[in-house]
C-alpha cells in the first residue's frame, strides 16, 4: 500500500496511539529531530501535510489493523 520503511512504520504506529514526538523519541531511543524526519518522509509518502491528516488517512485505510496482522 504505502512504501514505508520499518522505522517510519514504527513511528506512525506510535503516532496512531496518540503519542507526541517526544514520547515517540523516548520509546524508540532516537532524537526528537529524527522522529520529525521520519514523520516528514512518511507524510510525503502518504500524500499528506500534517499529523492529523496522516492519522485520518491511515485510519481510513485501516492501516493499523493490517500492520498488526503482519506481525
Amino acid at each position: 500500500m504505502f512504501e514505508l520503511t520499518s522505522r517510519e512504520t514504527e513511528v506512525l504506529t506510535w503516532l496512531l496511539e496518540g503519542k507526541t514526538n517526544w514520547e515517540i523519541s523516548q520509546i524508540l531511543c532516537i532524537s526528537k529531530s529524527t522522529v520529525k524526519a521520519h514523520l516528514k518522509h512518511s507524510y510525503q509518502k502518504l500524500g499528506v501535510s500534517n499529523r492529523y491528516s496522516a492519522v485520518r488517512t491511515l485510519s481510513i485505510q485501516n492501516w493499523a489493523t493490517q500492520d498488526m496482522e503482519k506481525k
